[in-house]
């Protein structure tokens, strides 16, 4: 990752954590060259996400709240519901004029 502050240097070790759980995910996503899982972390659901570098002995990881992942999914799932509540009665009330 490239930081154009040579001061902020982050050496954490994903393998040894506080968090057991994400630990053990890591250690799960570094035996595939994909990988997905979920942990808990401050009582908040958390995803991880991680790919191997092609080429090179690197993983990118990306870890992302639950929450802020699903909302748009969460969206637009609402959204396809209203529309197909208005679309059935809509349908009704033309097989009723009829």
């Amino acid at each position: 990752m490239f930081q154009q502050d040579k001061n902020i240097i982050d050496e954490t070790n994903l393998l040894k954590g506080s968090n057991n759980e994400f630990s053990g995910l890591v250690k799960q996503a570094l035996a595939k060259d994909s990988f997905f899982g979920q942990f808990k972390e401050n009582d908040e659901t958390k995803m991880l996400f991680s790919s191997r570098v092609e080429g090179t002995d690197w993983y990118m990881f990306l870890e992302v709240l639950t929450k802020e992942y699903t909302s748009s999914l969460n969206a637009l799932l609402y959204l396809i519901i209203g529309v197909s509540i208005f679309a059935i009665s809509c349908l009704d009330d033309s097989n009723l004029s009829s």
